[in-house]
């Protein structure tokens, strides 16, 4: 459940003005349980008995077993369908470097003398598979291009450190009529969110303080920066998925789009005359549908409908008078063995892709079946005997004698009316 739960909120959970949340998809379950559960015994079941199949319990926890395999094959393949949409880290031995260039005209970059590429205006370059040893020192010489106009070459390198392990990134904007390179403090977030709402930054040259302003087309969910002219960054915020029109102080710079999982930033450069803005997606947001989920919990709530349920109805009808209560004990335990194993397998971490892991569950649970059938073949079942029901019709307490004076008396049987007035010598005909 929590890796589903944590699948769903890599997601796009808006339907339409509404936003479902990761968490509410758990509701399924026990939603789907309680339609399931009528269903298969007035439907499923006995349309499955005139095919004579599906009568024994034991065929119906291997089915349901086999179903649990199969949606953690589905849940592996809307994993792999998700993976594109992932950040793409930094491994043992790399690092990254994102340089973005507020200019609105592309700028030719060297790193340690060697040509690294172009970053377009607006835009940014990345370099994700720098090989770095502990950390490393770069030098930058950044070249305008010829359709940058009035912008004069500068006359120093640029020098910043690359961790290894990290992300780092570094901004280009104006400082008279020469771009500088300013070294952005941190490393930079690229990680989706946990609640896989969207996260955004701001790199910014201001002549004055002033404030960004970011407001929700018809709604509420603004949010603001004050920006220091002694500053060129903020930190990331998670901000509610919508569109939203920015303003620096009362002029506008357009609207900006931020959708979940997204992890953006919004590279600001104000000069006398112009103004260029621009949003810049760092990681992409989320484009499967969280809905696409349903099927998988479908699947596996046909599957504990028919393993689990049937497996306590099992367990109890079959065990001895006196072992009812240890062998419902004895399923709760194996639950919470289940439990301990899906919890060593994910604080490993065998796998990098999450993929991997689902598919391994559902090769574990389709052995477990196998083994399961072939012990359920050699099975014999207890046969309980059904009731005596002759007496079922009768009375439940014997019909009442009155006597003379309307008081009741119980009718008395053949031992008792051959000792009619021992007790009492005086009703005794032998004196």
């Amino acid at each position: 459940g929590s890796r589903w739960t944590f699948q769903a909120t890599r997601m796009n959970g808006v339907i339409g003005s509404w936003i479902l949340k990761p968490d509410q998809m758990q509701v399924i379950n026990p939603l789907l349980i309680l339609a399931f559960i009528p269903i298969f015994e007035t439907g499923i079941y006995p349309l499955f008995a005139k095919c004579n199949l599906l009568i024994r319990p034991l065929q119906r926890m291997g089915v349901g077993g086999i179903l649990a395999a199969v949606a953690f094959i589905l849940s592996a393949i809307v994993e792999l369908q998700l993976e594109p949409t992932y950040a793409v880290l930094p491994g043992s031995g790399q690092a990254q470097l994102r340089i973005f260039n507020a200019y609105n005209c592309p700028m030719d970059l060297m790193l340690n003398s060697e040509t690294s590429g172009t970053v377009n205006g607006l835009s940014k370059l990345d370099l994700l598979d720098l090989r770095v040893s502990g950390t490393a020192l770069y030098n930058a010489n950044i070249t305008p291009s010829q359709d940058c106009v009035d912008v004069t070459p500068p006359g120093s390198l640029f020098d910043f450190q690359v961790v290894e392990g990290q992300a780092k990134s570094v901004f280009i904007t104006r400082e008279g009529n020469e771009p500088v390179l300013k070294n952005i403090s941190g490393y930079d977030t690229i990680e989706k969110s946990d609640d896989g709402y969207p996260m955004i930054r701001v790199f910014y040259n201001v002549l004055t303080g002033n404030e960004l302003k970011f407001n929700q087309d018809g709604g509420s969910k603004n949010f603001n920066y004050d920006l220091n002219p002694e500053s060129y960054q903020t930190e990331y915020i998670s901000a509610e998925p919508a569109s939203f029109t920015v303003m620096l102080g009362n002029n506008s710079l357009g609207q900006v789009n931020l959708q979940l999982g997204g992890v953006y930033t919004y590279i600001l450069n104000e000069e006398t005359a112009t103004t260029t803005a621009k949003l810049i997606t760092v990681t992409s947001p989320n484009t499967m549908h969280m809905l696409w989920l349903i099927p998988q919990y479908v699947i596996m709530t046909m599957g504990e409908v028919m393993f689990s349920i049937t497996g306590l109805e099992f367990a109890f009808t079959q065990a001895p008078v006196s072992m009812k209560s240890v062998l419902q004990s004895g399923w709760l335990l194996t639950v919470a063995f289940g439990n301990l194993v899906v919890i060593i397998i994910a604080e490993a971490k065998f796998f990098d892709s999450q993929a991997n892991e689902f598919f391994l569950f559902a090769g574990l649970m389709l052995l477990d079946m196998a083994l399961f059938c072939w012990m359920a073949m050699k099975y014999k079942y207890v046969e309980t005997p059904e009731e005596d029901n002759a007496g079922a019709n009768l009375p439940l307490e014997a019909p009442k004698n009155k006597s003379r004076n309307g008081s009741t008396s119980q009718p008395l049987n053949s031992e008792d009316k051959g000792r009619n007035g021992v007790e009492n010598k005086s009703f005794n005909r032998d004196e």
